[in-house]
């Protein structure tokens, strides 16, 4: 199934993105050196004893002899839990049966305060589970014995009372070995036993010159960057064009993501993480391509359009000359995403990771409706950020009718959930006896087939009702062309001149009032009225006859 497979290299990119950012804080260290081999061999039993535990003590407390003890750490592999450089600091205590990844742990050892310095011989046991033929009465049987043993022997220095030796351990970098170690004099009660499995990223390189290490990177690296940046762009190209966008998220939120989710991958299992990376090159050049490739989709958005929908909210009203009219009480706005998908259909997109995958897996939601927006729509121009502004039809209930599509997760067939038990099994069986990284990965892949097939796609929903070109060209031409209007106009244009008519008589009366104060006051002084009344307003003509004359 194509989306499937879509969605399995989808989720693989993520774990590696989330995992590329611990690959930095990786740092190299020398292993340990090998110390003298012997032929001894030990019992399977005897090697199996791990001492005398201190009760209501560390758990890799025992005691040696009356006035002494010692217990045993090692330090963290991860520097982002490092406690630092002092060798008396206690970081992880060992305990019986774990597993070490370090070459090499520390002996603190607490003494009385008069104590001269004292040296103990330790010796340490490499062996690996297996069985051997033996006779026994004549017979030929098998038993259960400690295979490939490699002893060691050390002598450990304490200065003081309260004093710290290290003591180093073989590299074991292909598969874990068991280690039983204890000191000589104290062999019955001072004794550990563990698993040691050295940390990928402690190998010394194996490269002399210069040219050995630029062959290395190019044939490592170099060169499947080149093939998988071929088939990364080629499955992006085709993501973006079924999904229509990319996740949307942009890219200062991808940086937080990684960041925050590289941190914890490191925090959780730094082991698993480094050895992921050193053990695997083309692994780290898988997440390099993937680091490129999400900017590139997230920049893929020449086929995405800003579509602004208007449905006006209609009201009855009165029109200028007193009819029953028609009036928008206010304008119903939507703003959303559309994109055309690789089959030609009209779609609207949300970002967001899960709807991405949705979409490449099928689930969109195709715009109803859109072949009708082409009679309707117009072009937004100016400062707008709308690419369409689509009128819609003022008689809908819902100006976009819209779900968007999802991811869900629904319970799988049995059979798949039969081989998903299978794949768990594998891995529980091979972690704890095969050791087979074929088998690992194999049960890998199986878990990750039904988290897959276990993911359910909705499809989304998406319609309109455009308003029909006659709609929008009544609407304009209503506004210009309509008897309605040219009333509306009328009355505004009579309203105008009865202002002015009004401010005409006022300034008239004004005149009067002023006129008649004048010819009093005059009158009053024994002045010449004639002189203060103005010829243009006698009822006599220019002559100005109609005056009162002198006596």
């Amino acid at each position: 199934m194509r989306g499937v497979s879509g969605v399995a290299r989808t989720l693989v990119v993520l774990l590696l993105v989330t995992s590329f950012v611990g690959s930095a804080l990786v740092v190299s260290a020398d292993g340990a050196a090998d110390n003298t081999k012997t032929n001894a061999t030990y019992g399977l039993g005897e090697l199996r004893n791990g001492g005398t535990h201190v009760s209501g003590a560390a758990p890799s407390l025992r005691w040696l002899g009356d006035d002494a003890a010692v217990y045993v750490d090692r330090e963290h592999t991860n520097p982002l839990r490092d406690g630092g450089s002092e060798d008396w600091r206690v970081e992880k205590l060992l305990r019986s049966g774990e597993t070490v990844n370090t070459n090499e742990v520390r002996l603190h050892y607490q003494g009385p305060r008069s104590a001269d310095e004292r040296t103990y011989e330790l010796v340490v046991v490499y062996w690996t589970p297996g069985e051997q033929e033996v006779a026994r009465n004549g017979t030929t049987v098998t038993e259960p014995a400690a295979l490939n043993q490699t002893v060691e022997r050390k002598e450990v220095t304490f200065a003081s009372a309260f004093d710290t030796a290290t003591v180093e351990l073989r590299g074991h970098y292909e598969r874990p070995v068991r280690v039983t170690m204890w000191i000589a004099d104290n062999r019955n009660t001072a004794r550990w036993t563990f698993t040691h499995k050295s940390l990928a990223t402690a190998q010394t390189v194996t490269t002399q010159t210069a040219g050995e290490r630029l062959w290395w990177l190019v044939k490592n690296y170099v060169v499947w960057i080149i093939l998988f940046g071929l088939v990364g762009a080629a499955f992006a190209l085709w993501a973006v064009k079924r999904a229509g966008r990319g996740p949307g998220l942009g890219l200062g939120t991808w940086a937080f993501l990684i960041g925050v989710g590289g941190f914890l991958a490191l925090l959780w299992n730094y082991e698993g993480v480094s050895t992921l990376f050193v053990q695997g090159p083309k692994i780290l050049a898988a997440v390099t391509v993937a680091l490129l490739t999400i900017p590139w989709i997230e920049g893929q958005d020449d086929r995405l359009q800003k579509f602004l929908f208007v449905r006006p909210v209609v009201t009855d009203a009165v029109s200028a000359s007193g009819d029953s009219a028609k009036d928008a009480v206010y304008l119903e706005l939507a703003e959303h995403t559309v994109a055309e998908l690789s089959d030609g259909t009209l779609s609207i997109v949300k970002s967001g990771p899960f709807k991405f995958l949705a979409r490449v897996l099928g689930g969109s939601a195709p715009l109803q409706g859109a072949r009708d927006m082409a009679q309707t729509e117009v072009r937004a121009d100016g400062t707008t950020r709308h690419d369409r502004v689509v009128w819609i039809d003022p008689n809908v209930d819902d100006i976009v009718d819209y779900s968007p599509e999802s991811l869900s997760l629904q319970r799988p067939a049995s059979l798949v959930l039969q081989l998903g038990g299978v794949a768990l099994g594998l891995l529980v069986v091979n972690a704890g006896w095969l050791h087979v990284p074929a088998l690992k990965w194999l049960g890998w892949l199986g878990l990750a087939f039904v988290a897959v097939m276990s993911l359910d796609v909705r499809s989304g929903h998406a319609k309109i009702e455009p308003a029909s070109a006659h709609q929008r060209s009544a609407h304009v031409t209503t506004m210009l062309t309509s008897k309605e209007m040219d009333d509306a106009a009328t009355l505004d244009d009579a309203r105008k001149e009865t202002y002015k008519e009004r401010a005409k008589s006022s300034k008239d009366v004004e005149d009067v009032v002023e006129l008649r104060d004048d010819t009093l006051i005059r009158e009053m002084l024994g002045l010449d009225i004639s002189a203060g009344i103005n010829p243009d307003d006698s009822d006599d003509g220019p002559s100005g006859s109609g005056a009162p004359a002198d006596d």
